[in-house]
């Protein structure tokens, strides 16, 4: 699953790679250089499956992007994180942004814990690495 637009453009990337890859395969070099035409196909149909699922997750994320799909299903509770990165994909949220609106209090909780712990930690970390 393609969460975020850097994700986006390495997986574009990619899939012009594969396109190309299969574009260039030479299904009797390919066998004459592994010695097996099974091989050289289940090399073809590897690339095959590679682009197939690659296109399969671009057209995911631009319509999840585009704001086209409005319902997000889960079957079960294991599906909710996947469905939660979906939902913000939309909006352009990065994940921690998204969790700071969902549960701004847990969020507040959690800076604060941080500010306190950073008031007491930090200053342990740099005595331990200035040593003896």
């Amino acid at each position: 699953m393609i969460t975020n637009e850097r994700q986006y453009r390495i997986s574009k990337a990619q899939l012009a790679k594969f396109k190309q890859a299969i574009d260039s395969f030479d299904i009797h070099e390919a066998a004459r250089q592994t010695g097996s035409k099974l091989l050289a196909k289940a090399e073809w149909e590897a690339l095959k499956s590679e682009e197939e699922i690659l296109s399969t997750q671009l057209q995911e994320y631009e319509l999840l992007k585009s704001g086209a799909v409005t319902v997000l299903k889960a079957e079960s509770l294991d599906e909710l994180p996947n469905v939660l990165i979906r939902a913000r994909i939309p909006r352009h949220e990065t994940p921690l942004l998204a969790l700071i609106k969902a549960f701004p209090c847990v969020a507040r909780a959690y800076e604060s814990m941080l500010v306190t712990e950073a008031q007491f930690e930090f200053p342990m970390y740099v005595i331990d690495d200035l040593g003896p």
